[in-house]
């Protein structure tokens, strides 16, 4: 599994090399209070952002993550943003340099 929501971390057993890589990261934006998820650093921004719309209560709303271009050529939709700069849907979250704890930043709505 390349993430999980924390209240599921801790059903699963902390030994074996799939827990050790591994990091939690904390997700905020101004509509929805603080989700965090355990999540491997190859796994896909898409596929987090995907998750993190389902954990919110969001993904009837946005569906799928928009590629389109919006008003003068900038994606639209939700991106999840790290250190004010949006991550490119297509790369992995490791190319980030996030430390477990840290706080990734979802705008867009």
């Amino acid at each position: 599994m390349e993430l999980e929501d924390e209240s599921a971390a801790g059903t699963e057993a902390d030994s074996g090399s799939e827990e050790d890589d591994t990091i939690r990261l904390t997700f905020r934006s101004a509509t929805v209070s603080d989700i965090t998820l355990k999540v491997r650093p190859t796994t896909k921004c898409s596929t987090i952002l995907k998750a993190y719309l389902k954990k919110a209560g969001l993904s009837d709303k946005y569906p799928s993550t928009p590629k389109a271009k919006g008003k003068k050529g900038k994606p639209s939709g939700p991106a999840l943003y790290v250190d004010g700069e949006r991550m490119d849907p297509d790369a992995e979250i490791g190319t980030a340099d996030l430390d477990d704890g840290d706080l990734v930043e979802v705008s867009g709505f």
